[in-house]
């Protein structure tokens, strides 16, 4: 076997290719064409190569493969070369997403294994190509095992938490996904929480999400994100796919009590729609309790364009404008919550009950007729592969105010269970 970790290789007698670059660089060009250092030209990724999975392909003439594996942070991957029917050796490396080597090239026969540590969860090239670059064209078998942290959560691509309306990165009673990043990133999941205007439209949140996402990958901390997105934090994710065209940058998106049809309370806040006899005062106070909750003072300049982007009229709209995309998965949860008198409702819902700061608008969505969280009606969370309800409030399912887990609803133990579920999605 040919262990390697970190650069550091054992490789029976065989000579990397690195080694080669003088003679690469002092002699002429061979046939097939190698650049600075005598690597082949690589054509384009192949098959994703899971943990406790084989694969068996043919490599071109004049060309290296390259595969993608993934793993968990720390964890020791091992690639076993099951066959190789070329004359000369294999050159086998790993490299992260950067291009950068986790691993120098070893030269391997069929039987031999080389292993490498992650720096970070997700994912890690893998690269193979003929020590004689002149190879004829070949065929090869490998297999990806870990041997080391395999009981460690990862998924493929890194969750990125998308905070929706009136959030951001607070910290405290206030923070929005309480202690999610941190507990789950413990665990061992990549993590990110971008911070985008929490009062502004879905265009405007939408570019600099996507700013932030490039970010990333530029970095190499990966190519593509699953967004978990909380209500209008999930349609600045579809924004981002749709009408600017990332569709690469994302590889799912699951939306959290997000108003996918709109939502009346932005109707009523805005004034567009009509309220029945005696309604008038409550839309009064609905519109003083939602300016409250979010600190929204006097005429603030970006309210009506966000507000607008959560009407039921400008949704119609954007769902046109925005269709989902065949390469992304999507996925959706709603949420339900009970008014304090409406006991059938709670008896159902393991005893959950509106917050108070959202009462006045569950009141007003129930005397419509409408099922809710509070802010969302159940009907508009529904999106793609929809998941079902959970028994939380709008506020409880991001655990604002520094939400303690219930009989309904334990936040943390949702997002784990979102992100487990990712994972075995292959994404």
């Amino acid at each position: 076997m040919i262990a390697v970790t970190a650069g550091c290789a054992e490789h029976d007698g065989f000579q990397p290719r690195e080694a080669l670059a003088e003679v690469a660089e002092s002699e002429p060009a061979e046939a097939c064409g190698v650049d600075a250092v005598g690597r082949l030209h690589r054509a384009p990724e192949s098959a994703f190569i899971g943990q406790g999975t084989e694969f068996e392909g043919q490599r071109s003439g004049c060309t290296s493969v390259v595969h993608v594996t993934a793993g968990a942070a720390q964890s020791v991957l091992r690639l076993s070369l099951n066959q190789w029917t070329g004359s000369s050796h294999a050159l086998v490396s790993f490299e992260d997403l950067k291009g950068d080597a986790l691993t120098v090239p070893v030269a391997m026969g069929a039987g031999d294994s080389l292993e490498v540590q992650l720096a970070i969860a997700g994912e890690a090239l893998v690269v193979i190509e003929p020590t004689d670059p002149d190879e004829p064209a070949n065929g090869y078998g490998i297999g990806v095992s870990c041997v080391h942290g395999c009981d460690v959560p990862f998924t493929r691509y890194p969750v990125v938490l998308q905070h929706g309306f009136g959030g951001a990165g607070d910290t405290g009673e206030d923070a929005y996904f309480y202690q999610v990043q941190e507990t789950l990133g413990e665990e061992g999941y990549l993590i990110f929480t971008p911070t985008v205007e929490p009062i502004e439209s879905t265009e405007t949140r939408g570019l600099q999400l996507a700013s932030q996402l490039d970010g990333w990958r530029s970095e190499g901390m990966a190519r593509r994100f699953n967004v978990i997105g909380h209500s209008q934090g999930a349609l600045d994710g579809r924004y981002v796919v749709s009408t600017l065209g990332r569709h690469g940058w994302v590889a799912s998106i699951v939306s959290v009590g997000t108003p996918h049809q709109g939502t009346p309370v932005a109707d009523v806040i805005l004034g567009t729609i009509e309220g029945g006899p005696g309604l008038g005062p409550l839309m009064d106070l609905a519109v003083d309790a939602v300016t409250s909750l979010y600190g929204i003072e006097g005429e603030d300049h970006s309210l009506d364009a966000a507000l607008n982007a959560l009407a039921t009229d400008t949704m119609a709209e954007f769902n046109a404008q925005n269709p989902n995309h065949p390469g992304v998965y999507y996925g959706s949860w709603a949420g339900i919550s009970c008014g304090v008198l409406d006991l059938n409702c709670q008896a159902a819902c393991g005893g959950e009950v509106v917050d108070p700061l959202l009462a006045i608008t569950h009141f007003i969505l129930y005397l419509y007729g409408i099922e809710s969280d509070g802010m969302v009606p159940l009907e508009s969370a529904k999106w793609g592969d929809h998941q079902g309800e959970v028994c939380a409030d709008h506020l409880d399912q991001v655990g604002l105010f520094e939400d303690t887990p219930t009989e309904a609803f334990d936040h943390i133990a949702f997002y784990r269970s979102e992100f487990q579920r990712l994972a075995e999605r292959g994404l």
